[in-house]
């Protein structure tokens, strides 16, 4: 019968990304049988620091990354399209900045291009990009540039959430659902040989990597689609675990929602427009590196997942319960979700148990349905041009009003 053949493929369409992230955690939670690499020393690497409108963070960013500088390393705040005290901070934080005015063509991508064309009259060794809201963890940069050197290939670090301790169960999970994603599962993909795909900051790159990458563009992930022009060129991203570094959680649910519609809508487009690409790439290659990140693209945002799941379970459900499917095919459907299940709480047994009390689990349906508008407004009119996220204002505001009151002090 008709509604067999659409069942049954509906069933392998949800048993191929199920199956394979199971995998994926399996292989993050082995013991790693790499031995750690032998320090050498670090290349002239450039930190380039993409920045809208960000004086209330940057200079605890920057405050930070100095600590980490080499002599021969450059400092350097791409102050984009601003119209606060960005660039001053920056100066008086000993950054090298450079202004870009420009308001046709707008993103993150656009400031990144303009900062790497300055870079072509005095190219480093080893690009490092991070978001000016980030904390790195010590011994991130040369972790960085020493992989990228080595390997001479893109490197990418464990990105995640930090929760303060104001945040709501909302939050949490949210920083949950990050490190899944940002930790777990590129962890688990690289220990199978897959790579990794690229998160937004924290990513180096080899100078003959970067310098012609084209970046300029309004594309909202425009780090996942860096990383899969790369890796279809050869040149597949590494994660680099050891070295880690933090964004705040957003500061209210308004903007987390902001923040997950581009994440979310970027990725859904992401996979819409290159899978079949990425497929057709991986069999012409014939790379087993670019199938696994091929399937890696393949598995939808969870909470979307989850929800595509949960509706097909219904519809499953009612076919059999009016006799017009086996009881066979309603038995494959809850494995499949019992199989998403164990995955999902396995990665939360080893990784996620200090970030995601017991308690809050239960409120994870309700994380779920909260996102829902996001997955709604994806089918009538996804986002596709960048938008920044609100940032959390914090005790760092005060420092940053002393360093303007200075800057503006000594120069009048």
């Amino acid at each position: 019968m008709f509604i067999n053949i659409v069942v049954a493929t509906m069933l392998l369409l949800f048993w191929i990304p199920i199956l394979f992230l199971f995998t994926e955690v399996i292989a993050a939670l082995l013991p790693s049988n790499t031995k750690k690499k032998n320090t050498v020393q670090r290349l002239a690497t450039a930190i380039l620091i993409p920045a809208h409108n960000e004086e209330y963070g940057i200079a605890e960013t920057l405050g930070i990354i100095k600590k980490q500088l080499s002599p021969h390393d450059r400092l350097i705040v791409v102050a984009d399209n601003c119209h606060d005290e960005t660039a001053a901070i920056s100066l008086a934080m000993g950054a090298e900045v450079i202004n870009r005015h420009n308001l046709e063509f707008l993103g993150k991508g656009y400031a990144l291009d303009y900062g790497l064309q300055c870079l072509q009259k005095s190219p480093p060794d080893v690009v490092i990009i991070f978001d000016a809201d980030v904390v790195i963890e010590p011994g991130c940069i040369d972790r960085l540039s020493s992989t990228a050197h080595l390997l001479n290939r893109p490197v990418q670090a464990a990105y995640l959430l930090k929760t303060c301790s104001d945040d709501n169960a909302t939050s949490r999970i949210s920083a949950f659902a990050f490190l899944f994603k940002n930790l777990i599962r590129p962890l688990g993909l690289s220990r199978l040989g897959g790579g990794c795909l690229l998160t937004g900051t924290g990513m180096a790159f080899p100078w003959n990597l970067i310098k012609n990458a084209p970046l300029a563009s309004s594309n909202i992930v425009e780090d996942m689609q860096l990383g899969i022009d790369l890796a279809i060129n050869g040149n597949t991203p590494v994660f680099c675990p050891d070295a880690v570094l933090y964004s705040k959680t957003a500061p209210n649910d308004s903007a987390a929602q902001a923040q997950r519609i581009r994440w979310e809508h970027g990725h859904l487009l992401t996979i819409f427009k290159q899978i079949g690409r990425t497929i057709r790439s991986a069999v012409k290659q014939r790379r087993l590196k670019l199938f696994l990140l091929t399937l890696e693209i393949g598995v939808p945002p969870l909470s979307a997942f989850i929800l595509c799941w949960g509706g097909a379970m219904i519809l499953v459900t009612s076919c059999t319960l009016g006799n017009l499917l086996s009881f066979n095919f309603l038995t494959f459907f809850l494995l499949s979700g019992f199989v998403l299940s164990a995955s999902i709480l396995l990665g939360w047994w080893r990784f996620g148990r200090t970030l995601l009390p017991f308690r809050d689990i239960m409120n994870i349906p309700f994380y779920i349905l909260w996102k829902v508008p996001i997955y709604i407004s994806f089918l009538i009119k996804p986002q596709k041009g960048w938008v920044r996220t609100e940032r959390k204002s914090d005790s760092t505001t005060v420092q940053q009003d002393n360093i303007k009151k200075e800057h503006h002090s000594t120069n009048p």
